[in-house]
C-alpha cells in the first residue's frame, strides 16, 4: 500500500506517482496488494449427494426386486419400491438444480409428489385416495403458497405469474375426477376448483396486461 502525503490518500498497485496530483508516492506498507481482488476458487460438489442417493436407491431397488422374485408373493411390491426411489431421486435432483428459484422448485415438487401419490395408489389397489385427497389438496396448497411467497419475497409479477397461472389451470383437473364419480368425497376437489377459478379471475383482472406481455415474451411472439 502506498500513500500520497499531498492528497492524504492511499493508493493500491504498483504506481510511482499519485494519479490525482502526480506527487511521488510513499510506501506505507511493505505488503503488496493487487488492484483487483483474487478470485477464490471454491470447489463445490453439490451433486455428490445426488450420486450417493442414486447409488443407495439402486441397491435398495435391486434388493427389493431380488426378494420379490425369490419369496412367494401375489403382488409385485418391488415395483412400488423402485418407483418411490425414483421419485425421491427426482425430487432431490430438482431441489439441487432449482434451489435458487423457489417457485419453480415448488411447482416441480407438487408435480412429483402428486405423481408419486397416484403411482402408489395404483400399485396398492387403486382405492382412489390420491385423486380424492392428495392431488386437490396439493394443488390448492400450492396456489396459496405461491401467492404468499410472491408477496413475502417481494417478487416481480413475471417471476410468479406463470407458475401461479399453470397451477390454477392444473387445479381444474379435479373437474374430470368429479365427472367419473369415483371420489369418496367431493369437498377437496370442489375447494381446489373454486380456488383455481378465483386465481385465474384475479390474474386476468389485476394482472391482465402484465400476463399477456409476459406470455408474449416467453413465447417469443
Amino acid at each position: 500500500m502506498k500513500y500520497c502525503s499531498k492528497c492524504h490518500t492511499k493508493v493500491m498497485g504498483s504506481l510511482i506517482f499519485c494519479p490525482l496530483c502526480q506527487h511521488e508516492l510513499q510506501i506505507k506498507d511493505t505488503k503488496v496488494e493487487d488492484l483487483y481482488p483474487t478470485k477464490i476458487q471454491k470447489r463445490t460438489n453439490k451433486y455428490m449427494l445426488l450420486k450417493i442417493f442414486g447409488f443407495i436407491s439402486s441397491i435398495v431397488s435391486i434388493i427389493a426386486i431380488f426378494f420379490n422374485l425369490i419369496l412367494p408373493s401375489k403382488t409385485l411390491w418391488s415395483l412400488c419400491v423402485v418407483g418411490i426411489m425414483g421419485f425421491v431421486w427426482l425430487s432431490i435432483s430438482v431441489a439441487i438444480r432449482k434451489h435458487r428459484d423457489i417457485l419453480k422448485y415448488l411447482w416441480y415438487q407438487m408435480l412429483i409428489i402428486s405423481s408419486l401419490a397416484v403411482f402408489v395408489d395404483m400399485m396398492t389397489g387403486h382405492r382412489g385416495w390420491s385423486i380424492t385427497f392428495v392431488v386437490p389438496i396439493l394443488l390448492t396448497t400450492g396456489m396459496l403458497a405461491m401467492y404468499l411467497l410472491s408477496k413475502i419475497l417481494h417478487l416481480q409479477v413475471g417471476d410468479y405469474m406463470i407458475y401461479l397461472l399453470m397451477d390454477a389451470l392444473f387445479g381444474l383437473i379435479p373437474c374430470i375426477c368429479l365427472t367419473t364419480g369415483k371420489l369418496s368425497t367431493n369437498i377437496p376437489s370442489q375447494i381446489c376448483i373454486l380456488t383455481s377459478i378465483i386465481s385465474v379471475i384475479g390474474l386476468v383482472i389485476f394482472e391482465g396486461k402484465n400476463m399477456m406481455s409476459e406470455l408474449k415474451r416467453r413465447l417469443h411472439i
